[in-house]
């Protein structure tokens, strides 16, 4: 069996949680505790609701990383950070993140999600067939390298187009000018406002341009997997009651042609 077949196996369920609690705290260091300790050292404001709230993040990644939850790791807790540093950012949190802070950040985030997803993904698969193989797995395919390469490109650009938007609405100079010019004391709210409705643009056009096709090309022919899932639940149905009558005649039956042949020989 070769070391990617006993991967899955060699990785224990609690060992995969403790990873990702560290990768989540990591972040959350990173993006709002270090930013939000920092400002409030420089100035004599707290926070706006109260300082217990930089720590409401934490339950949601440990609820995410007890249950496995996907969701709950991979979309819950990034948004309650997002909420949260964005919350924070007024009285102690504003101009505390310059381009290589938050790029430093950003690649937290970025490492977190990669490094749960994959450990989802080995949980996932340590009990498939595919692990107790026992015979070497074959080499990919020419096929199968390029449709890799294709979506490490696509996670690429996943990462830094959401970037590229934060990093103009935040940290353009030349953004940042025309919004004190157009909306004076109110420019830090706009910003803020335009930072959420570009991250809102990327989870639609990440999910029309990049999620659904992804999910039509991984699932193959749809006739075909709509046949097998058919199979599937057809397999898993418990008999009919015209099964257990039909057993219960074929056993009738040679119960009568054993007595017929202990009677007349």
């Amino acid at each position: 069996m070769t070391e990617a077949a006993r991967a899955p196996k060699s990785l224990p369920s609690a060992t995969a949680g403790v990873l990702i609690g560290v990768l989540g705290i990591n972040v959350w260091t990173m993006l709002i505790l270090v930013p939000t300790l920092y400002g409030l050292s420089s100035t004599s404001d707290g926070p706006t609701l109260g300082f217990w709230l930089l720590f409401a993040p934490l339950p949601v990644l440990a609820w995410g990383g007890f249950r496995r939850s996907r969701v709950t790791l991979l979309a819950l807790y990034p948004i309650c950070l997002a909420l949260v540093s964005a919350t924070m950012r007024g009285p102690g949190g504003q101009g505390i993140f310059t381009a290589w802070t938050f790029g430093l950040a950003a690649l937290s985030l970025i490492g977190y999600l990669l490094g749960s997803t994959i450990l989802l993904e080995v949980q996932a698969r340590r009990d498939d067939a595919v692990a107790k193989r026992a015979m070497n797995l074959p080499p990919l395919s020419g096929k199968w390298r390029r449709r890799r390469r294709v979506y490490a490109v696509l996670a690429a650009f996943a990462a830094l187009i959401p970037l590229s938007f934060i990093y103009t609405v935040d940290f353009h100079g030349a953004t940042s000018q025309l919004l004190l010019r157009e909306y004076g004391p109110g420019a830090g709210e706009m910003q803020i406002l335009f930072v959420v409705c570009s991250v809102g643009l990327w989870l639609w056009l990440f999910h029309s341009l990049w999620m659904v096709p992804l999910e039509a090309h991984r699932r193959g022919d749809g006739d075909v997997r709509h046949e097998l899932q058919a199979l599937h639940r057809r397999s898993r149905q418990h008999p009919g009651a015209s099964f257990y009558v039909m057993v219960f005649l074929a056993l009738a039956f040679m119960g009568l042609l054993l007595w017929m042949r202990w009677r007349y020989g």
